[in-house]
């Protein structure tokens, strides 16, 4: 019974990380449509990066402890906002920007939970 709940938790995750990569296609083409290749090139690598982060149980709670290490945090709020700015129709240059700005706050907020809340200890 044991190796039956592991292969259906598996094929579940499978299922929900191409479910997450194709909605990854779908805003990318999106993206293209809205405002040109580059922005649709920099959407569909912070897509695939965090839908990979939470395709799985696992990696969904190690997402969540990103948070509290400015560096992953950077990274992590970089692909967040590389979507949601990309959706907002914003060109290269200002996504850049928008993208280098909300990466530098989730790092600010980082070392705030880094230095004052205790994730996971």
């Amino acid at each position: 019974m044991k190796i039956g709940k592991k292969i259906t938790k598996f094929a579940g995750e499978e299922a929900l990380s191409l479910l997450a990569e194709i909605i990854v296609i779908y805003t990318a083409v999106h993206v293209n449509d809205l405002t040109g290749p580059f922005t649709a090139i920099t959407a569909f690598v912070g897509g695939t990066w965090l839908a990979y982060n939470v395709s799985s149980y696992e990696r969904l709670w190690n997402t969540v402890s990103m948070l509290k290490n400015p560096a992953k945090a950077f990274i992590l709020y970089a692909s967040t906002s590389s979507i949601y700015f990309a959706l907002q129709s914003y060109q290269l240059n200002q996504l850049l920007m928008a993208i280098l700005a909300s990466s530098l706050i989730g790092a600010g907020l980082a070392i705030l939970l880094q230095k004052y809340w205790n994730i996971g200890s």
